[in-house]
C-alpha cells in the first residue's frame, strides 16, 4: 500500500476495504499515533490486539451461529462493538443473523432474524477504556492546549485502531472456525462498530 501526503485516517480504512490489509492499516495508523506529541495513555494502543482472544472469539461466533441456525434460516452474520469510546465500563460484540445475504442485511441492519444471544466481551485493552473515562470523548473546542490537542488526535487514531483490531480478531475467528469444519466459517460475515463506518464484510 502506497501513501503519500498528509495521513488520511479514510484512506486507509479504504484500502483497507479493498484489499483486506489489516497488518498495513494497522502500520500505517500505528505510524500516525507515534508522530502524536506529547505521549498520552493512548499511545499505549502500539503493538498489541485483540488475537490472545481467538480462541474464545472463534467460539463464540461458532456457538452463536449454533442458536441462530436452530431458529431460523439464516444467510449472513453481523457483529457489531458498542460505542466504545462512550461505553468505557465494558467492551463488548453483539451478533445479529440474517435471513438474507450482506447486501440485503447491510441495507437494514435493524432487520435481523436472530440476536437473543451472549455477547462477546473484550479484553485486553483495559487502559485504554480507562483512558476514554477520564478525559471523555474532545470536541475541538475542549482541546485548548497542545496537551488536550494531542489527546484529541490520539483518541482519533486509538479509535480506529481498537475497530482495526476488533475486525481483525473476528476475521480471524471465522477463519479459524472454517479450517475446524464449521458451516459459520462459510456464512459472510459483516463486522462493525455503532453508529460508525461501513461494515467490514468477510465472506473469503
Amino acid at each position: 500500500m502506497e501513501k503519500t501526503g498528509k495521513f488520511d485516517i479514510n484512506w486507509v480504512w479504504d484500502d483497507l476495504m479493498a484489499t483486506g490489509n489489516f497488518t498495513e492499516a494497522i502500520r500505517c495508523t500505528e505510524q500516525a499515533l507515534a508522530a502524536i506529541t506529547p505521549r498520552t495513555p493512548y499511545h499505549a494502543m502500539a503493538g498489541r490486539d485483540f488475537l490472545p482472544m481467538l480462541d474464545q472469539a472463534c467460539q463464540w461466533l461458532m456457538s452463536f451461529c449454533d442458536a441462530a441456525v436452530a431458529e431460523t434460516n439464516i444467510e449472513s452474520i453481523y457483529a457489531e462493538m458498542n460505542s466504545f469510546d462512550y461505553n468505557t465500563d465494558e467492551w463488548r460484540v453483539d451478533g445479529f443473523a440474517f435471513a438474507v445475504g450482506p447486501q440485503g442485511a447491510v441495507e437494514d441492519l435493524g432487520e435481523y432474524a436472530f440476536c437473543e444471544f451472549p455477547q462477546l466481551t473484550l479484553r485486553g485493552f483495559e487502559d485504554i477504556q480507562q483512558a476514554y473515562e477520564t478525559y471523555g470523548v474532545l470536541t475541538e473546542s475542549e482541546a485548548a492546549t497542545p496537551d488536550l490537542e494531542a489527546v484529541k488526535d490520539a483518541q482519533a487514531m486509538a479509535f480506529n485502531l481498537v475497530a482495526f483490531h476488533m475486525t481483525h480478531l473476528l476475521v480471524a475467528a471465522r477463519r479459524k472456525a472454517r479450517t475446524e469444519g464449521h458451516p459459520v466459517g462459510a456464512l459472510p460475515l459483516l463486522i462493525g462498530v455503532h453508529d460508525f463506518a461501513e461494515p467490514y464484510l468477510a465472506e473469503d
